[in-house]
């Protein structure tokens, strides 16, 4: 009887220590699309901000010129 219990609360312990890296590397893969994602809006942001900078002053420039 001692040795089912023994073995029962060992698998037990190894069942949540499995749950635990599965929930978390599930977590992991979760976080690395978000961050993949967040990499591309931002590098696209980078990438119209200036062309928006310029077309802005170009904009000003012929709608309130300086000559």
């Amino acid at each position: 009887m001692v040795f089912c219990t023994s073995y029962f609360s060992w698998v037990k312990i190894l069942s949540k220590i499995l749950h635990f890296f599965a929930k978390n590397y599930y977590r992991s893969q979760l976080i690395q699309q978000l961050y993949y994602c967040s990499y591309l809006v931002i590098s696209l942001g980078f990438t119209f901000f200036p062309i928006g900078i310029l077309l802005g002053a170009v904009w000003a420039n012929k709608a309130w010129g300086l000559s």
